[in-house]
């Protein structure tokens, strides 16, 4: 069942102000326990901001997150350090969202958007705020870049809609719907989004403004997290517990299960597992996670759950005893990061070389001895390893 399968970092924020990193991966034991077929082991605890932490993203080695405090903080997964705070925002940072280019291992830019109604955009280079989008009069709910990288959506309080021109740096489209999106995903591979609110998710075409479909969870649900992996599948948890898994195609219920005894606050699906490099023979990726309120992490194989109510066990259990508000996994290669972040200190050592051989040579002066401060690297101002 879990054979082959590769281990998967999966990363959680909660109320308590940490954030959580666990590491999934196969038990090797023959047990016939499917909740033994993974083991959960934890990577770091970190404290990250003054207040709860409201949302967390992950991309090619970096980790960012926002919070109650008003700051993002960054991460560097690749070498274990703090790569500092972001502290445009005068509100609660509540959504983010990161871009890069295809084929690249590590982002280029990073998107955050906050209760003062800014959509923040910075360069992950160094970090430098490049534009403060201005378009919402309220609070920022929910926040999507597209996979060009030429256009975002946004939605408020106020319960409106904005589409970027990321190219001109200024609202192309706005709409205003009957309720706000508590969550946003841009599909991979066509212009279709999916939206959350309380009791529905809603699939639009981002070329047509009119709804293709509504997906109800039930009577007397409400929903807390989704994730859409980018196919024709979706996942949402809700506040009874409770996983359901999406054919976007017959815009149908496929499956529902009993995760959780409490709120499922984040679905995540680990892309670097073997068997979610594609869907399964179901339609779905072969792996998911869930995390609930009670700061229970369980992965599950949608493979073994059925249509007839049988419930299925998770291959893999673990209590982390603080509550959870948010859940990502792991995206891109670690590795390819690495090697991206010293081909460009090369490129940056050989350009401050080339210009310190075109400056005319100096004669020498005599001065006094002093002693001389050690230089520091400006990406990585204010790091501190975390364990």
């Amino acid at each position: 069942m879990a054979t082959g399968a590769t281990k998967s970092q999966i990363i959680s924020g909660c109320y308590e102000r940490f954030l959580l990193g666990h590491e999934a991966a196969p038990s090797g034991s023959d047990d016939a326990d499917a909740a033994a077929a993974f083991s959960w082991t934890q990577r770091f605890a970190v404290k990250a901001h003054q207040g709860p932490v409201k949302c967390v993203k992950s991309k090619g080695g970096l980790i960012v997150s926002g919070g109650d405090d008003d700051c993002v903080r960054m991460y560097d997964l690749v070498n274990g350090k703090d790569l500092g705070t972001l502290v445009e925002h005068e509100g609660s940072v509540t959504c983010l969202d990161m871009y890069g280019p295809a084929g690249a291992a590590r982002p280029t830019h990073l998107f955050s958007g906050g209760s003062d109604g800014l959509v923040n955009v910075w360069r992950v280079k160094d970090f430098k705020i490049l534009s403060r989008l201005r378009g919402h009069k309220r609070g920022v709910k929910s926040l999507a870049v597209h996979q060009s990288g030429k256009l975002a959506l946004s939605c408020d309080e106020d319960t409106n809609l904005c589409m970027w021109n990321l190219v001109k740096g200024r609202v192309s489209y706005k709409n205003k719907l009957g309720s706000a999106l508590e969550e946003i995903a841009l599909g991979r591979g066509h212009n279709r989004y999916l939206g959350r609110r309380r009791s529905e998710l809603v699939v639009r075409d981002l070329e047509d403004p009119e709804v293709d479909s509504v997906l109800h969870p039930g009577q007397g649900k409400i929903l807390q997290s989704m994730c859409y992996p980018g196919s024709n599948y979706a996942y949402s948890g809700c506040a009874d517990g409770t996983v359901q898994l999406w054919d976007l195609r017959t815009s149908a219920r496929s499956h529902e299960l009993k995760a959780h005894a409490r709120r499922v606050k984040g679905i995540a699906v680990p892309m670097d597992l073997a068997g979610n490099e594609s869907a399964g023979p179901s339609g779905f990726q072969n792996y998911f996670v869930s995390a609930s309120s009670e700061g229970d992490l369980k992965i599950w194989d949608a493979r073994m759950l059925s249509k007839d109510g049988e419930e299925a066990e998770p291959l893999g259990v673990r209590q982390l005893g603080v509550r959870l508000t948010c859940l990502c996994a792991k995206e891109g290669s670690v590795e390819g990061a690495a090697a991206e972040m010293e081909e460009e200190d090369d490129d940056e050592s050989e350009k401050e070389d080339e210009e310190e051989m075109q400056r005319p040579a100096k004669r020498p002066v005599k001065r006094p001895a002093k002693k001389i401060k050690k230089k520091q690297n400006k990406r990585y101002a204010n790091m501190a390893r975390f364990d």
